[in-house]
């Protein structure tokens, strides 16, 4: 994959991303947010994804597999910070 970081903003806690160019799914024009919120004795993680795609039919497997690698993707974020 190719991937451009778009913003960092550390007082935000925000982390923006495009993935220009990737081989695994129908979908383009690609942007990634993170954004981590700390409440009381919690800290959370948002992490969202914009794109366009081609086959409106495709939606449902692309979203399932988006769901996976995010939750891949947090919760090794989880084990590497503890």
């Amino acid at each position: 994959m190719d991937e451009t970081i778009l913003k960092i903003d550390h007082d935000q806690k925000l982390f923006q991303y495009s993935i220009d160019k990737q081989p695994l799914l129908p979908i383009e024009n690609i942007i990634g947010t993170m954004k981590v919120t700390e409440t009381n004795d919690k800290t959370e993680l948002s992490w969202n994804v914009d794109f366009t795609i081609q086959d409106e039919t495709m939606l449902p497997m692309v979203r399932q597999v988006i769901k996976g690698m995010y939750e891949a993707g947090a919760n090794g974020l989880e084990i590497i910070s503890q």
